[in-house]
């Protein structure tokens, strides 16, 4: 339709409806999302939302009469939500969900709505978005002199890691580490989260991978005060020295910004990170981004294909967790001799007893994704199937358990008694 007198935002001074006065001040409150207004068996969009929505999902754009001119309206079925949302993250934009939270009645002027869920990048947990053996990280950084603290959380699974990155090519392992990693999303601290702030107009400029989508967080989130209070209140203890983060305000910082950012986005409780875990990228030989494609590791080189790649050829795990595990591992190769002999005595006990190796592998076909499973469940956006398919694979843990006893097996001691509570469960 023709763009003129088209509002690609609301005028200050202009009569609204109540509903669209509704809008505008969610809206304001998530000025960086597209905001998608459920009405009836729409999500509706407004203004500069709108003309988004119908240029990237490829949909009529229409206009509502103002005085002022006329405001741009696109809309999508409800019913088709799941198949739009991904060509918008895909995109780099982040989703506000606002849902009605009681039915129309007679009589009733505005029905009430809430922003239920903001989708981004880095805080997927719908299937439809993720890849099934390879992590979808949100990575949080910030900066104190010459060094820089970097938390890491895969909100799918509950992972949740934090390392420092010190000395003089600071700089450059930093960007190798977002750039080598399945990084979707990174938040950075700032003054003025709302302004749009160009990532290359700021010091971050150089910091940041081009794939990974840039996020600007309040910098009151990654102060480490706030961020300690946080993280204690979070994990329900009086001290973090048993994470090891204790004696380091840049991973303070960074843990209790990026718990904070999930939380906002996810707006409900964050009981699947039960732990967080430090790594020093030193434990690991380093695979830059170069030496990756060169390797083929994930990829062909030529046609940007997984088929004909290093993991390709490897991957023959049984479960999303061992595919997810398998490509860590081929990320992240080990240095230290008593870790590499522990692996390959694994190996050779695996390759020598045929019997244990076919029977682990039968019963391993039955294990669904715990992981992602267990965080969906974890944020109360699991359906029955889901939850059919968690207690599935917990009871497949005892044959397990008695093909890993039967053989005289050293691969896992945590899995040769299945703890009670967790059957029971």
């Amino acid at each position: 339709m023709a763009k003129d007198n088209l509002l690609s935002k609301p005028e200050e001074g202009m009569t609204y409806t109540p509903m669209m006065e509704h809008f505008i001040s969610v809206k304001n409150a998530n000025p960086d999302a597209v905001l998608l207004y459920r009405m009836g068996d729409f999500y509706e969009t407004f203004f500069e939302d709108a003309q988004i929505v119908s240029k990237e999902l490829n949909i009529v754009l229409t206009a509502r009469a103002s005085d002022n001119g006329k405001i741009p309206m696109a809309g999508i079925p409800y019913h088709s939500l799941d198949s739009h949302l991904p060509k918008l993250i895909n995109r780099g934009f982040k989703v506000a969900i606002c849902e009605q939270m009681e039915q129309p009645t007679p009589g009733k002027k505005l029905v009430r709505r809430e922003v239920v869920r903001i989708l981004t990048p880095g805080t997927l947990l719908e299937n439809n978005f993720l890849t099934e053996k390879q992590n979808n990280y949100l990575a949080a950084v910030t900066k104190k002199g010459k060094s820089y603290g970097l938390a890491l959380v895969d909100i799918s699974t509950g992972e949740f890691k934090v390392t420092q990155i010190d000395g003089e090519k600071a700089d450059n392992i930093l960007l190798s580490e977002l750039s080598r990693l399945p990084v979707s999303e990174c938040i950075l601290p700032s003054e003025h989260p709302d302004r749009k702030t160009e990532l290359s107009d700021t010091v971050w400029k150089d910091l940041i991978p081009e794939n990974v989508t840039a996020t600007w967080f309040t910098e009151i989130a990654f102060n480490p005060k706030v961020s300690e209070k946080k993280l204690l209140e979070h994990f329900k203890v009086k001290s973090l020295e048993g994470f090891g983060i204790h004696n380091s305000p840049l991973l303070m910082s960074v843990s209790g910004a990026i718990l904070a950012y999930v939380e906002k986005n996810q707006m409900k409780a964050l009981s699947q990170f039960n732990g967080l875990s430090t790594y020093k990228i030193t434990d690991f030989l380093i695979i830059d981004n170069i030496a990756k494609r060169n390797l083929e590791l994930f990829c062909t080189s030529r046609d940007n294909l997984f088929q004909g790649s290093l993991l390709s050829v490897l991957d023959q795990t049984k479960t999303a967790m061992g595919g997810r595990l398998l490509r860590a591992w081929l990320l992240n190769p080990l240095l230290d001799k008593t870790h590499i002999n522990r692996r390959l005595d694994t190996v050779e006990e695996l390759v020598n007893k045929n019997m244990l190796r076919l029977d682990l592998r039968d019963h391993l076909g039955n294990i669904r994704d715990i992981e992602r499973l267990a965080s969906r469940i974890a944020v109360g956006m699991a359906n029955g199937r889901e939850m059919v398919a968690l207690s599935a694979s917990i009871n497949t843990l005892p044959s397990i358990s008695e093909i890993l006893n039967k053989h005289e097996s050293n691969i896992s001691n945590i899995l040769k008694k299945v703890p009670d509570e967790l059957l029971e469960l």
